[in-house]
């Protein structure tokens, strides 16, 4: 089985990344081991991209649990899913799933936060990115990661899965809307064109990336991670980005990152929008 054969490779493995914030503490390196257990057809490998979970039939379980840094507020899961003929229970839950559970010095399962949702999926699902962001509890000192199918039947796949700590305020990118990659959508395959013998003419109306800017000095381009979102072009940023904007705006925020308000915000002022169509950056 996979998870025999891999094992070892776990024990050595460690992620090219800087800081200590950026380890992904699925994988183990030197002085460090998570504590993997499994029930069912479940198998699971690591290499340099992540950790790769395969669960077929119900209550096919990975588990890894892993002691939390001190000072560590939130952690963020990140990776790509699917299935294929996942069958829901008689419970809503019943589906395949990746998510945390937080234990605390006893060894007790301590009360899910409310917003520490898991990642579920049911039916036949092709491989889609994912991001979770959890708060750590207060009194909890080690998590576990839990994938798991919990439905009747079918297979459930994650791949390049990655966990990181993070202390202080937790910003995440959101998703693209669709499960696409942003190669995918900033590709000008498919892009509208005019041309003629002097010039070409390229249509960039689509999804494009966006991320409000409290700071009206801000002429740093924020760096990935940071709390970018999607908003559809052509259109007017709504009002809940703090812009006054007509009645009728036609922008449509596709995909909200963290840290933007669904209502008018009371508190600061947004300055601005980052914004980048394609593989370009602009301030607006």
């Amino acid at each position: 089985m996979l998870k025999q054969l891999f094992l070892p490779l776990l024990l050595f493995l460690t992620l090219l990344v800087t800081g200590a914030e950026g380890e992904n503490r699925l994988l183990a390196r030197p002085g460090y081991s998570p504590k993997i257990h499994t029930a069912g057809d479940a198998n699971y490998r690591a290499d340099e991209n992540g950790l790769h979970l395969q669960l077929s039939g119900h209550l096919a379980v990975v588990g890894i649990r892993f002691p939390l840094t001190e000072g560590t507020t939130d952690l963020l899961l990140s990776g790509e899913s699917s299935c294929r003929d996942v069958k829901e229970g008689a419970e809503s839950w019943r589906q395949g799933q990746v998510s945390l559970i937080f234990f605390d010095k006893e060894g007790r399962r301590m009360k899910t936060r409310s917003g520490n949702r898991p990642h579920r999926l049911s039916g036949t699902q092709t491989w889609r990115a994912f991001q979770l962001g959890f708060t750590v509890p207060e009194g909890a000192v080690s998590a576990e990661l839990d994938g798991s199918n919990y439905g009747e039947s079918g297979r459930v796949e994650f791949r390049n899965l990655k966990l990181s700590e993070r202390r202080g305020k937790l910003r995440m990118d959101a998703p693209v809307p669709d499960g696409s990659t942003q190669e995918q959508i900033w590709s000008l395959e498919d892009a509208f064109r005019k041309k003629n013998a002097l010039r070409e003419t390229i249509c960039l109306n689509g999804l494009w990336q966006f991320l409000p800017v409290r700071e009206a000095d801000s002429r740093q381009i924020p760096p990935p991670g940071s709390g970018w979102g999607y908003f559809k072009v052509p259109g007017v940023i709504p009002e809940t980005a703090g812009f006054p904007a007509p009645r009728r705006a036609s922008g449509i925020i596709r995909s909200r990152p963290t840290g933007f308000p669904k209502r008018r915000s009371t508190g600061p002022g947004i300055a601005a929008l980052w914004f980048r169509p394609g593989n370009g950056a602009g301030n607006g």
